[in-house]
């Protein structure tokens, strides 16, 4: 059975992730979470990232990661009276590993598919506890995630001190380190994987990688925390709209504006001290990760109250139709940032501020739409999605439209 809310919470989210993405092409990875790590003496590039920050960041990946989740328990279900759901659900995991380990080694080393394939096996066992348990489960991980995130010992550290040589690097590399990256990335396909996928990382392990590893760990708990929250929303009706148009204005209302709050309020206390390390890593990230986690809620809900009144029908069609294309849509944002960043294909790495990245975003989220339409029309699905299910299956799935 194919929810139509879904695939319309999967095309708002598909098309929401490159005003972000697009960051870690165009400039230093440090500027997707420091607009003082590049440009950082624009006030253009301040307010787009700042926009970005309270409406966007955190917020799409969000939806997808509590989407995958749903999946896990829909595709259980769905097979559970063909073949054993967990040879299947191993299957399809596997396969979207091997999908995203081609894509982060060949193309874009901000890849998420294999994050999701090895989380989506650890929690696929959950997919039949009762609600509740998994409501005590999905408070422990977003507990443990937070606490992860807030790291009191950072407020206190010297970051210019060598020893935490690899988190300056990460959050706010020198102009000598920018400069040897823009070089790399602006060179021919070699060059650019080797500064980038391929790039070789200290056998040393020392205090700052502390810092990373926590920083790294937070996001892995909060993720897995987002997947058991997609489970217990498709448990209870919540993602295929079967609540009352009450419950989606509440938590829309609720959802966005604890979150907005939360993010405006983080933002006001990074730019106290000019995004200084220690205070991100002290509680920044932290205050982040929980306003993204109430704004991705808050922005569900608000897709939920819309489909109840009936509104915006036609561009909830266009979104069902990129949400049913995800998977290709994905892929191909990655290879068009590539074309147009890296120095094998476009090479405008390091030339454009935050404004016109979030244009060229948008300009690829139209692009893909009427990919989609046009694509849904004609085929069953996306090319990405056939192969992945021709593979699951072992036996080669209808394509082409007759």
């Amino acid at each position: 059975m194919r929810y139509d809310s879904l695939d319309i919470l999967r095309g708002l989210a598909l098309l929401g992730l490159p005003l972000l993405n697009i960051a870690s092409f165009a400039m230093p990875f440090a500027a997707y979470l420091n607009p003082y790590a590049y440009d950082g003496d624009q006030a253009l590039n301040h307010i787009v990232f700042s926009i970005l920050q309270v409406t966007a960041n955190q917020k799409f990946y969000g939806i997808f990661s509590i989407l995958f989740g749903a999946s896990i328990v829909l595709l259980a279900t769905k097979y559970n009276d063909d073949e054993s759901p967990a040879w299947f659900m191993v299957r399809r995991l596997v396969w979207l590993f091997v999908f995203g380990a081609l894509h982060m080694y060949f193309l874009w080393e901000g890849d998420i598919l294999t994050t999701y394939a090895v989380i989506g096996i650890l929690i696929f066992w959950l997919r039949n506890y009762y609600i509740l348990t998994l409501s005590i489960i999905w408070i422990l991980l977003i507990s443990l995630s937070c606490w992860l995130g807030y790291q009191p010992d950072a407020h206190f550290i010297d970051f210019s001190d060598p020893q935490y040589a690899s988190v300056q690097y990460f959050y706010l590399p020198s102009q000598e380190q920018i400069a040897t990256f823009l070089e790399g990335v602006r060179g021919g396909y070699l060059s650019v994987m080797s500064e980038t996928s391929w790039k070789e990382t200290s056998e040393t392990f020392t205090a700052g990688d502390d810092i990373l590893v926590a920083f790294a760990m937070a996001g892995l708990f909060k993720i897995c925390s987002l997947m058991l929250l997609g489970m217990i929303l498709f448990k209870t009706g919540v993602l295929q709209i079967q609540k009352s148009l009450k419950f989606y204005i509440v938590m829309a209302t609720v959802g966005i504006t604890l979150g907005y709050s939360l993010s405006i309020y983080a933002l006001s206390y990074l730019y106290s001290s000019s995004f200084a390390a220690s205070d991100f890593f002290f509680q920044g990230d932290m205050l982040l990760l929980i306003s993204s986690y109430a704004t991705t809620l808050g922005y569900i809900g608000l897709i939920g109250m819309l489909i109840k009144l009936q509104f915006c029908q036609k561009a909830f069609t266009l979104l069902s139709y990129a949400g049913r294309l995800a998977f290709t849509n994905y892929i191909m944002q990655s290879a068009i940032c590539a074309l147009i960043f890296y120095g094998y294909a476009g090479g405008l790495v390091g030339y454009m501020n935050r404004f016109e990245l979030v244009l060229y975003a948008i300009s690829i989220g139209a692009l893909q739409l009427a990919f989609s339409a046009w694509w849904i029309k004609r085929f069953y699905q996306g090319p990405l999605e056939w192969l992945w299910r021709s593979l699951c299956t072992c036996k080669f799935q209808a394509f082409k439209r007759t």
